[in-house]
């Protein structure tokens, strides 16, 4: 299978979180979509996220993804939860590994819906380059 590059893609966090990020690869959160590690098309989403933060960071690089699944909107993803029968995280507070691993079992690693992205297994994400929110040079990471 080959792989699809989908970027640049945003990460925003914590200045430790980012270090242990290219030190020990992506760390699965638990997010809107379910767990997985969240990306935006949108720098200026990812460095609010890192502007929350005490001393923030954010990650640009590429998703190196063997099978995408993509979704137009969040209806078009709600539909499929529903059609599905997956447990959607956002409105039931058990298991948030329910999404992703469904995901996983129809062979994706990776789910698109619009701007935001999600990551379902360590090294989708390739980091390039990083940078504190509101500065504008990006320091090149290769």
């Amino acid at each position: 299978m080959s792989t699809r590059v989908i970027g640049p893609m945003f990460h925003g966090t914590a200045f430790s979180s980012a270090d242990g990020i290219l030190h020990e690869g992506e760390r699965m959160g638990v997010g809107v979509l379910g767990r997985g590690f969240y990306t935006s098309r949108l720098e200026p989403l990812a460095s609010r996220y890192a502007e929350s933060t005490m001393d923030g960071a954010v990650l640009k690089g590429e998703v190196h993804s063997e099978n995408p699944k993509t979704f137009q909107d969040i209806n078009e993803y709600n539909k499929y939860v529903a059609e599905h029968h997956i447990t959607h995280y956002a409105r039931f507070q058990g298991d948030p590994q329910e999404p992703r691993q469904h995901f996983l079992n129809q062979g994706h690693d990776y789910v698109q819906v619009d701007h935001v992205g999600m990551a379902l297994r360590d090294g989708v994400f390739q980091p390039t380059h990083v940078k504190a929110p509101r500065d504008r040079d990006w320091t090149d990471l290769r």
